[in-house]
């Protein structure tokens, strides 16, 4: 038996109520419209609860693409490097890093030998891009880490380090 002191006051006013020596009694109609408004506010729980959990994974979402983007604008630019200890000695180059149809794209230019050589894959992940290109060499893959606003650090076929400053715009 439902018992009315267990549910709101609300219902209590809408429902038929008759009392007596044993307690409380419901009419029939009023047990229906008891338990339909208990099965209604119930449902509309669920449904405030689902929308919230909705809402929060929204926003996760809209969170991670920010972030992606915003990485990508740091290595956007152009970066002279140094590559030390190669086999003839330290090197300069110069990497351009541009944004193109919202992609990552760019270049690597051998500051003695004039070349410039076109990444042919960039993979970026969280402050790290790993680029590859074509060099007389062979397919050379590099690894770019931020370090600050304006540094970054890295290495050439995981055998030669290298540091970058960030070029300023005249």
């Amino acid at each position: 038996m439902i018992r009315p002191d267990k549910l709101k006051l609300k219902y209590l006013k809408t429902a038929g109520i008759m009392l007596t020596k044993q307690g409380y009694r419901l009419f029939p109609f009023s047990r229906l419209l008891i338990i339909f408004t208990y099965k209604q506010t119930y449902n509309q729980n669920i449904m405030k609860q689902a929308g919230f959990i909705f809402s929060f994974v929204l926003l996760l979402l809209f969170t991670h693409t920010a972030h992606a983007q915003k990485n990508d604008a740091y290595f956007v630019g152009k970066w002279n490097i140094v590559i030390k200890g190669l086999p003839k000695g330290d090197t300069e180059a110069l990497v351009k890093f541009e944004l193109k149809d919202g992609k990552l794209a760019g270049s690597i230019t051998d500051k003695e030998e004039k070349k410039d050589m076109p990444f042919t894959a960039i993979t970026l992940n969280d402050s790290t891009v790993v680029v590859k290109f074509d060099h007389s060499s062979g397919e050379v893959e590099m690894n770019l880490l931020k370090k600050d606003s304006d540094n970054l650090t890295g290495q050439i076929n995981s055998q030669f380090d290298l540091t970058g400053i960030r070029q300023k715009e005249d």
